[in-house]
């Protein structure tokens, strides 16, 4: 199949072909056939909303990247690597989007003049200062363990602004989302996600807040989770909420000695 999309030119049963392919359920064969419809095509609008919807939606950051290099020039393709870059959906984005917005931009003007275009809310400046925070630190252990205490006493700051100047529950969570990948044991930060699971009010909040809570949760912060979520499940009708309270207790049971466990419900 790949054979047949390199060799592909741009007569119409070809077009017509790889117009069919990027219907295809899988995001690598969709990519594939979406570039090389607009090499052989240009200004193919089924590719061109094929590449900016895998930028806009996927997770995968192989898939978003190649899609963003295909669409020089492309506005809307700009706006949304402006997004990511603001709220990064992997610990590369930062470095790898700096990058592909200096090459797609069509005026060949590096990145930081388009975030200029960027409306100048606290949000988003706290957001985008946390993400340089956030991918520098990452890439070198040294560094962490060297600023991770002072980020930790600056944590309750960044959480409590955050607060203020945004109520919505998505936005709070994925802001203690960044601030959990960089310090993972940070009690404060633990408390926020458990706090999204027990009053969320959309269940893609307190279903997020679960998962991320499974994935960050060690030995040092098992017991204060149990501690808050217990009377949750003693008092909570069975539901979604229930099941997902459930579900992080369950994980803490399989990874804790059962003397400390069976003390903590206590």
């Amino acid at each position: 199949m790949y054979f047949m999309v390199e060799i592909a030119t741009n007569n119409k049963e070809d077009i017509g072909a790889l117009t069919n392919l990027v219907q295809h359920q899988t995001e690598d064969t969709r990519l594939i056939a979406a570039r090389k419809l607009l090499q052989i095509d240009p200004g193919n609008q089924t590719a061109t909303n094929t590449l900016l919807n895998m930028l806009r939606y996927s997770r995968s950051p192989w898939i978003y990247h190649r899609a963003a290099k295909s669409l020089p020039g492309n506005l809307e393709a700009i706006t949304i690597l402006q997004e990511i870059l603001c709220t990064p959906r992997h610990p590369f984005d930062g470095f790898e989007i700096q990058n592909i917005l200096t090459d797609i931009s069509s005026d060949n003007q590096s990145h930081t003049d388009s975030l200029a275009a960027i409306p100048p809310t606290e949000t988003k400046i706290i957001t985008f200062l946390l993400n340089l925070v956030y991918t520098n630190l990452l890439k070198n252990g040294t560094v962490r363990k060297l600023f991770i205490y002072i980020f930790r006493k600056v944590c309750n700051i960044l959480v409590t602004l955050h607060q203020k100047i945004n109520h919505d529950e998505n936005s709070r969570l994925q802001f203690i989302e960044k601030l959990a990948k960089l310090d993972s044991e940070n009690p404060k930060l633990i408390l926020n996600l458990v706090e999204l699971l027990r009053t969320g009010q959309n269940p893609s909040v307190y279903k997020q807040a679960t998962e991320t809570l499974k994935e960050i949760l060690s030995e040092q912060t098992y017991l204060i989770v149990i501690f808050d979520l217990k009377d949750c499940l003693q008092k909570e009708t069975y539901g979604e909420r229930y099941n997902c309270c459930y579900e992080v207790i369950w994980h803490i049971a399989q990874n804790l000695a059962y003397p400390d466990f069976h003390q903590a419900w206590q």
